[in-house]
Parts: C-alpha cells; sequence; structure tokens
C-alpha cells in the first residue's frame, strides 16, 4: 500500500464506525395555504446531537435551525406527554425567528412561527403531507 492509500484509509476508517443519524421530515401548510413549508428534524441518539433546518415553498436552499430545547406540557398518564420543541431560525449569524412545535408523541399538533424582527407570530397547521416516499406534494 503506498502513502496515498493509507492516508485515503486513515481518514475514511472513521466514517465506518459513525452512527445512524435519523431523519424525520414533516410538511406544513398554513390555513390558506399560502405559507407551505418542509421541516426536517435530524438526531444522532448515539451522541445526544439534534439539528433542523427548514424551506418555504419554491425555495433552492434551506435555512438552518438551532436546536433550543423542549418543554414537557402535559403528562398524561397511559398515554405520550405533550411537548412544545422550540426551534431558532439562524441567518447571517444571527437569530430571526422561532418555531415552536407542540407534539404528542409523532403527532404534531401545532407549529408556530415568530419573527425577531416584528415580534408578529403566524400560526402553520401540520398537515403532514408528506407522501409515502416521503414528498411534500409540492414536490412531485
Amino acid at each position: 500500500m503506498n502513502r496515498w492509500s493509507l492516508l485515503l484509509l486513515a481518514l475514511l476508517s472513521p466514517l465506518s464506525n459513525a452512527s445512524e443519524v435519523d431523519v424525520d421530515k414533516r410538511c406544513f401548510t398554513n390555513e390558506s395555504g399560502k405559507i407551505k413549508l418542509e421541516f426536517r428534524v435530524y438526531n444522532d441518539a448515539d451522541i445526544g446531537w439534534v439539528g433542523g433546518q427548514v424551506r418555504y415553498y419554491q425555495s433552492k436552499t434551506f435555512i438552518p435551525l438551532v436546536y433550543q430545547g423542549t418543554e414537557t406540557l402535559m403528562e398524561v398518564e397511559d398515554r405520550p406527554w405533550e411537548f412544545q420543541h422550540t426551534w431558532l431560525e439562524v441567518l447571517d449569524g444571527a437569530i430571526t425567528g422561532k418555531y415552536q412545535m407542540v407534539s404528542q408523541g409523532a403527532v404534531i399538533y401545532r407549529l408556530t412561527y415568530t419573527s425577531q424582527k416584528t415580534g408578529k407570530t403566524v400560526d402553520i397547521s401540520n398537515n403532514d403531507l408528506a407522501n409515502a416516499e416521503g414528498k411534500c406534494p409540492w414536490e412531485e
């Protein structure tokens, strides 16, 4: 083996031990249908890492999201608990907004966006419109 092969092997070997990153993709619209977005959550349970991104309809770029945390809203005996997950929207190194998602088990009941600049909050319903292939209807 030459030195380039050894270098390549050394660089690639950590990848073979990398843990699995789960991706949860959801499709959302508001009541009027004017706002359509794709919300992705990435989770690596082995190292406790969570990340996210959002892309609006007809946009080619994703907006990075930083996971701020989860608050327990309701503890229900013999049922999944209800949680509120908060994500910060980051553009050009600044926090520009906040997404808050209310869920119980795998069901998402509400997604809201609050603009950092104006303080205005927009309610975006969870239609979970993703089809069996995981595509949003506007991607087809």
